[in-house]
């Protein structure tokens, strides 16, 4: 992907998108509380089950319209977000209902986007962590996902991803996977996940 956020000027224009690295931009959450319900929408509703429009932005790079003679800042702002990257919905799933999205639209709208900091401080954790890189979870532990959740897709689906958490688990490792849901599952599948 590079690096879209240190090296030079030309290496930084030919970084690749990941939403966790546009995350770690600067203005990243004024970016999100600018496009506030869209992102939202679109993070929320892409979902197996709901038709899609295509993206409109398809270039894989980070920064796609600026060339290196120009002297835009190579910030959040020169950055299509996330929300211009995924597929637009058509509808909300049949688990979200309107009235509960505006929830999350006022509330966000009100707290802003201050949790994607959290992406700014993955290499502060990783150098924090180190001497945690050889131990396992000791405690029983439970993996709850969707099946249709693009994360566990993406990462070789079901079997795959259980097989790679055993490796970090000493003591017993249940994996659920609910059938036909995707990455919301504490609303999508909130009975069943309180049961768990």
């Amino acid at each position: 992907f590079g690096d879209a956020t240190a090296g030079t000027r030309a290496s930084r224009l030919q970084s690749k998108f990941h939403y966790m690295l546009h995350h770690q931009l600067e203005g990243c959450a004024e970016e999100y509380k600018k496009n506030n319900r869209e992102a939202l929408y679109r993070i929320y509703a892409i979902h197996p089950d709901v038709e899609l429009d295509l993206p409109e932005v398809i270039d894989p790079r980070m920064f796609p319209e600026i060339d290196e003679s120009s002297s835009i800042s190579l910030n959040a702002a020169a950055a299509p977000g996330l929300w211009s990257r995924i597929p637009r919905p058509h509808s909300l799933p049949k688990w979200l209902p309107n009235d509960e999205f505006e929830v999350y639209v006022k509330d966000f709208k009100q707290s802003g986007w201050n949790g994607l900091n959290w992406y700014k401080s993955k290499d502060l954790d990783y150098m924090l962590l180190q001497h945690l890189e050889k131990k396992k979870i000791e405690q029983p532990t439970i993996f709850l996902a969707g099946s249709k959740d693009l994360v566990i897709q993406t990462l070789g689906g079901e079997e795959k991803v259980q097989n790679n958490l055993k490796q970090f688990c000493s003591s017993s490792l249940d994996c659920v996977f609910y059938p036909g849901a995707g990455h919301w599952i504490q609303q999508e599948k909130a009975e069943e996940v309180n049961k768990e």
